[in-house]
């Protein structure tokens, strides 16, 4: 899906400071976390993860230096 999207305010300020603290590279990458968030919040799209998608959040996870995780595995049965 391919969509040309404008973000003013609040919201432009919420991608902004998501890229300032390198938890993405990109305003993409943010939007793309932000549905996993709600993904996880709600148990949306209960499928297996893209490689493209582990690959991304396993970058998200490392920018936080989060060590909740023993192993990728156990972060992706986490989420589901």
């Amino acid at each position: 899906m391919h969509a040309n999207v404008k973000f003013t305010g609040l919201t432009n300020e919420t991608i902004e400071d998501a890229l300032s603290k390198g938890l993405a590279k990109t305003r993409s990458e943010v939007l793309r976390l932000g549905l996993f968030e709600l993904k996880d919040k709600y148990g949306l799209a209960e499928g297996e993860p893209t490689e493209e998608e582990r690959t991304m959040l396993a970058k998200f996870l490392t920018a936080l230096k989060e060590s909740d995780y023993a192993s990728e595995k156990e972060l992706w049965d986490s989420l589901r």
